[in-house]
């Protein structure tokens, strides 16, 4: 692997390992508090020798990344974005405590800001023992210039690791002749650990629509608990066991195989040829369109919608339109077995429905007027235009399906403006 350098948030150096195929699909590994990059070491070079493109990011203020003033979760939600910009294509983020923490705001802001999933799949573990946590930070803090003492003591205060040729990678000098431990001490600071919780996960996390996996021990439960109860499909994998906060094994644990059983079995690690998918993103964020939310119910008559702008007609006669639902939506089941849906096209006053119906909310229609016409389908009320329709047929189309729809009847109020989507944002139409 070779070392890169990323600016992140503010313009903070931050610093990663990255090997591999950088064609193929990419993983990017984030460590724990009081953690590095190392501690992924083994893992990486099994994806990588699996075919995955790998990056292993030291957080800030951790490893060889800068130190700063500001370690808020915020922060590092914001660096953890600035890393993904860089990759070629929505990548699985593999984070530890802290490190998922910063990835899943990361996602999940920018899925509230665009309603774009800007990664393909999330696995997160706490599986860290912390009754090793026994650390004289305030001495390895102060350092010495003797590597093999403080190596000896390093290792003394977890337990005794058996390869303590991996310590000297949680120390460095950082001034002339003395080594010190890796992190900032400013991450001790009360102001700064306190912020890491304070951020409510649920939120953000709802809008998510990945697959995802989250991995606890035996022995110690954990917050991964609670977060299983709030994302929908998320998988909780109890492992037995716990791992050390310091890891020094070349080896292979029970947590590193149940991950890669799970990327394996949703990703494959070679991508096929094509444009760059960040790019290309972009370039078809040119296109300014409406905005709609699709609607239909299940076969117990529940209404189901959300919201896309993949619309367009298609022919006036015989009246057809199309849709398009990424194979990966929950809802993608639900509109195969029905055979009519609503195309509701909203109005610059309706954005708040838009981000309702991107979102994971158990209940969208509860905050949402709307009424049902011949077909039996939600029709929302007060859009600019809405059109019920009876499906026609549906198209295979790479990674989304295509619905073609036979307009049953349509809807327009001329006096109501449209809500655009344009680069990523929301705008409105200017009246001349």
């Amino acid at each position: 692997m070779e070392l890169i350098k990323i600016i992140g948030h503010a313009g903070i150096s931050l610093v990663a390992e990255a090997g591999g195929n950088s064609d193929n699909q990419a993983v990017l590994l984030l460590h724990n508090h009081q953690q590095t990059r190392h501690e992924w070491a083994a893992l990486a070079r099994r994806l990588m020798h699996t075919g995955f493109y790998v990056v292993s990011l030291d957080l800030r203020g951790h490893g060889d990344s800068g130190w700063n003033e500001d370690y808020s979760l915020s922060a590092l939600a914001d660096d953890v974005h600035a890393v993904l910009q860089t990759l070629p294509d929505k990548p699985v983020i593999i984070g530890s405590g802290l490190g998922g923490k910063a990835a899943l705001l990361a996602a999940g802001r920018e899925n509230q800001r665009s309603g774009m999933d800007i990664i393909s799949a999330m696995i997160m573990i706490d599986v860290h023992s912390r009754s090793d946590i026994r650390l004289d930070k305030q001495t390895l803090y102060r350092g010495g210039r003797d590597l093999k003492n403080l190596i000896d003591e390093l290792s003394n205060h977890i337990g005794g690791a058996s390869n303590t040729s991996m310590l000297h990678k949680y120390l460095r000098l950082r001034t002339p002749g003395v080594w010190h431990w890796h992190s900032d001490p400013g991450i001790e600071s009360t102001a700064a650990v306190s912020t890491w919780s304070d951020i409510e996960l649920e939120q953000v996390t709802a809008t998510l629509d990945i697959p995802m996996l989250l991995v606890q021990g035996d022995e110690r439960k954990c917050w991964l608990e609670q977060l299983a109860k709030t994302i929908p499909g998320a998988t909780l994998l109890t492992q037995p066991g716990t791992r050390q906060w310091l890891s020094t094994s070349a080896e292979l644990d029970g947590f590193d195989l149940a991950i890669l059983r799970f990327i394996e079995s949703r990703c494959a690690p070679t991508l096929p040829a094509r444009a760059d998918t960040r790019l290309l993103r972009r370039t078809l964020g040119a296109f300014a369109t409406g905005v709609t939310v699709i609607t239909t119910t299940d076969e117990h008559g529940k209404p189901v919608g959300l919201t896309a702008n993949s619309f367009t007609s298609v022919s006036l006669d015989p009246p057809l339109v199309l849709f398009c639902i990424d194979k990966r939506s929950a809802s993608l089941k639900i509109f195969e077995k029905s055979q009519a849906f609503g195309i509701n096209v909203l109005n610059a006053d309706q954005q708040d429905i838009s981000q309702r119906f991107a979102s994971r909310n158990e209940d969208r229609f509860a905050d949402t007027p709307w009424e049902m016409w011949e077909l039996k389908v939600p029709i929302i009320q007060n859009t600019a235009a809405s059109f019920e329709c009876a499906k026609h047929h549906v198209v295979d189309a790479g990674d989304h399906l295509i619905f073609l729809g036979r307009v049953h009847h349509s809807w327009l109020d001329s006096q109501r403006s449209p809500l655009l989507y344009f680069q990523g944002g929301y705008h409105h139409v200017q009246r001349h």
